[in-house]
């Protein structure tokens, strides 16, 4: 089932999904498009990160927010691992 979304993806509906998905210690996601949801920065500490490349940490993300990202025009990580 396709869902549909009246409005751009928001920072609290990201906050959640990646929630639901990783081991998050630390998670900020900020919208930096003015708050049209066109645009993010997400910082995010996760033990799931461990012993992965900063490129499998990436493509987590990406893997995450698929549906996501068809919406996003440009989204930026910077992800750490929780050692």
């Amino acid at each position: 089932a396709k869902h549909k979304y009246n409005c751009f993806s928001s920072q609290s509906k990201l906050e959640e999904l990646i929630k639901s998905k990783l081991k998050v210690k630390e998670l900020s996601v900020i919208d930096n498009s003015g708050g049209c949801g066109q645009s993010f920065v997400i910082k995010i500490t996760s033990e799931d990160f461990n012993n992965k490349s900063l490129i499998q940490q990436h493509k987590i993300m990406n893997e995450i927010l698929k549906e996501e990202l068809k919406e996003i025009h440009s989204i930026q990580y910077f992800t750490k691992q929780d050692k």
